[in-house]
């Protein structure tokens, strides 16, 4: 969960890679709600176990799906190494 944490504050400060910061919050998050699910099964409340991981595994495909946007402003110059006019898919970018 570290991992994901982490690089998020730096991406939450800059404007262009804030959707960057929700992509990691949203795993961060998807993540950790399994491990607090399973706290909760210890008081008793076992049915919650399932309704955390359903809603982490909702949390981590949503910052999945914020992870695969189009990269567009000032970030495809920094993946590209020069600005472009038009958004990049996230393949684009890669090659």
């Amino acid at each position: 969960m570290g991992a994901a944490v982490v690089p998020a504050v730096p991406y939450a400060r800059r404007t262009d890679t804030r959707q960057r910061a929700r992509t990691h919050w949203c795993i961060a998050l998807g993540a950790l709600l399994p491990g607090i699910g399973g706290m909760i099964t210890r008081f008793g409340h076992v049915e919650m176990l399932y309704a955390t991981e359903f809603l982490g595994l909702c949390l981590i495909a949503a910052g999945d799906r914020l992870s695969v946007g189009p990269v567009t402003g000032a970030l495809a110059g920094l993946v590209l190494g020069r600005k472009r006019s038009k958004p990049l898919s996230r393949l684009q970018a890669i090659c």
